[in-house]
């Protein structure tokens, strides 16, 4: 009888401490969780534009790209206007206002009635594009706009990659290419430099 209730007290002494391991392990688990969450993981983010020469571009196109590079890779949010998500025409006024401090119209339509019309032969960097869809197969209305870099390629918040680059001789993009605006400020600096 002394060795059964020795037996049971060095049982339940053995099964106390293997229960205070699991509570301390299950503890310091939980805590090593909360500290992962704490810390959130630098993304590396590629720019949207080369900015290596950009030491030796005039002040509007270095600001701009510097400003389109810190939108890289967000996603696209219909209404967004921040880093967590947006759209088409969020990004068009949030790189000429944080960039140049001109205000855009807040949509693709309004974008649409600014400034002055150019030849698509004619486009130089910063140009807005404006591309049009279909409402139930019979009238045209302009629905997306996008910032002209060079040699055919623009950048815009797009729904299938976010903000990124294409170029106008993708098929979609061919097909329902618009017309192209330069506004203002460009307009404003592209007559200071002919004088």
């Amino acid at each position: 009888m002394i060795l059964l209730l020795t037996f049971a007290i060095a049982s339940s002494a053995v099964g106390g401490q293997k229960e205070n391991a699991k509570k301390s392990a299950s503890v310091q688990h939980k805590k090593s969780k909360r500290k992962a969450r704490s810390y959130k993981a630098i993304v590396y983010r590629p720019p949207v534009l080369d900015p290596t020469c950009i030491d030796t571009m005039d002040e509007v196109r270095r600001t701009m790209i510097e400003e389109i590079n810190k939108w890289s890779s967000v996603k696209y949010k219909h209404g967004g206007m921040s880093l967590k998500g947006i759209d088409c025409s969020g990004f068009t006024c949030r790189v000429f206002k944080n960039a140049l401090n001109y205000s855009l119209p807040r949509t693709s339509n309004m974008q649409a009635q600014i400034g002055e019309n150019v030849p698509k032969d004619d486009l130089e960097f910063g140009d807005l594009l404006f591309f049009y869809s279909k409402v139930k197969g019979r009238h045209k209305r302009i629905s997306h706009v996008a910032i002209y870099v060079s040699d055919g390629i623009f950048v815009h918040s797009y729904k299938r990659h976010g903000v990124g680059v294409s170029s106008l001789d993708q098929s979609y993009f061919a097909k329902h290419f618009a017309f192209a605006r330069r506004p203002d400020p460009l307009l404003a600096s592209e007559a200071s430099q002919d004088e």
